[in-house]
């Protein structure tokens, strides 16, 4: 959880600081690496689920050309605030792709053999498709960032959800964007690791200077920035809200906007990772402990039960007894001798 500070300083990230996870789909990245290497080879069908509910299905078209399928539960939401434009310049940046949307829920790409003329372009495009989730759930905040950064206003409070049981909120203010997420677990128990991991969130910023600032808050206790909201409405997270502040410094270059958009809409991948690693190194060392208490187990040595001769007051003899206590009679054979 340490780690924490890699994320929260990704606005500013100074020096060879990175986060340590790949953003991408490792299957749909190593399908469109081989179609690179040769791309009049038609690809194998396949199907592909992504988190938070995405599907993606590809599969090859007339002339060579890449069809890819993405099905994603809350596009509607996320076209109605940004969305579309990701789209939209995907078409400008790389030429040979053509997206449509059938309906709400649905985006249909296509990719032309000329998109992998050019070697930098067609590793840039890869990398935009392998992370089709991540770049979809950041379309509104890019939106917002930008608007934010020239200063022309007109925003309003945006609230959208990006993933079942969970919702993100925009508020810009007049110095800087909020983004808010409500973090809800399915399980109690995990609830209560996150609510320790989202403290170390909140601490990990102020290790690293200029990065954003982080703050938590308990579930029973939303932020005043929410509750001030007209209509709002207690998602019932069961962990609590996170809030990162985003402020001109951290967007005011290309390359800058685009590291702080995508390093806090994949704030909550990130986060399952160091939750999953977390409950991987509690159950370890608990599988490390009852290693040793079985072990003790093994080592116990019952005592030895000695037969002796027994007199009643009548005089009858009978065989009793009697439990060797001492310390010789636990040890081997050889080393009583």
């Amino acid at each position: 959880l340490a780690q924490a500070e890699f994320f929260v300083s990704s606005g500013v990230m100074s020096g060879d600081q990175s986060l340590l996870l790949e953003q991408h789909h490792s299957l749909v990245h190593s399908v469109l690496e081989k179609k690179k290497t040769k791309p009049d080879a038609d690809i194998v069908s396949s199907q592909f689920h992504d988190f938070d509910g995405m599907y993606i299905a590809m599969a090859p078209g007339a002339g060579g050309i890449v069809n890819i399928t993405v099905e994603y539960p809350y596009l509607p939401a996320l076209f109605q605030n940004g969305a579309r434009a990701v789209l939209q310049q995907w078409e400008a940046d790389f030429p040979g792709v053509q997206t449509s949307t059938p309906s709400d829920s649905k985006v249909e790409i296509a990719v032309a053999v000329s998109a992998w003329v050019d070697p930098t372009v067609a590793e840039n495009l890869i990398q935009e498709l392998a992370s089709v989730r991540l770049r979809l759930q950041s379309g509104p905040l890019l939106k917002y960032a930008e608007t934010f950064l020239k200063g022309s206003g007109g925003l309003t409070d945006l609230k959208f959800q990006a993933r079942a049981n969970e919702t993100v909120w925009l508020l810009p203010k007049e110095d800087r964007l909020m983004v808010i997420f409500s973090v809800h677990m399915l399980d109690e128990n995990e609830a209560t690791i996150a609510r320790t991991a989202c403290r170390e969130f909140m601490d990990a910023y102020r290790l690293v200077p200029g990065s954003l600032a982080c703050s938590f808050h308990e579930a029973t206790q939303p932020p005043g920035v929410l509750t001030a909201l007209p209509g709002f409405q207690d998602p019932g997270a069961n962990t609590g809200f996170v809030t990162f502040t985003i402020l001109k410094d951290h967007i005011n270059k290309p390359e800058k906007m685009k590291k702080t958009v995508t390093g806090v809409m994949s704030f909550r991948t990130f986060f399952q990772y160091h939750m999953k690693s977390t409950k991987y190194y509690l159950h370890s060392r608990m599988r490390a402990r009852v290693d040793v208490l079985q072990q003790s187990l093994n080592r116990a040595i019952r005592p030895k039960i000695e037969e002796t001769a027994k007199r009643t007051v009548g005089g009858k003899v009978f065989q009793g007894s009697k439990a060797d206590t001492s310390v010789a009679a636990g040890r081997p054979a050889w080393q009583k001798a």
